[in-house]
Parts: C-alpha cells; structure tokens; sequence
C-alpha cells in the first residue's frame, strides 16, 4: 500500500510538499482504523510524522527520490 501511494504522491506532485505527505497519512489512518497507532498524538504518525519528517511514506519517499538519481 505505502508503495502504491509514495508512486502516485510522485506522480502526482514530484517532490510532495508536508502537508500532502501528512494528507496522505491522515487518509491511510481515516480509511483504516485499526491501523492507527493509539499511542501517538494523531494516530497517524507512524506513517508520516511532520515534526520529524520520519515513517513509512518518509522513507518509501526516500527510497525511491535516491533511486531516481
């Protein structure tokens, strides 16, 4: 899933601003539940975490931009 969303984050804006990254996170945690993370501030940290620039997506993100060079 995280695969599938970083290549259409890519293709969709190249290098995705914060707030799309924390969209797309905050989507992942809406559309399933019991994939949050009942232990952070919003349940969705996991997957990106803003103040940190760290999770799933961060690193999928990563990946794939040094890849790309």
């Amino acid at each position: 899933m995280i695969n599938i969303l970083v290549t259409d984050m890519i293709e969709s804006y190249g290098i995705p601003p914060i707030s799309v990254q924390t969209n797309y996170a905050l989507g992942i945690a809406t559309l399933f539940p019991y994939l949050q993370d009942p232990y952070s501030k919003n349940g969705f940290e996991h997957y990106y975490d803003p103040e940190a620039n760290t999770g799933y997506l961060a690193w999928r993100l990563k990946t794939v931009q040094r890849n790309m060079v």
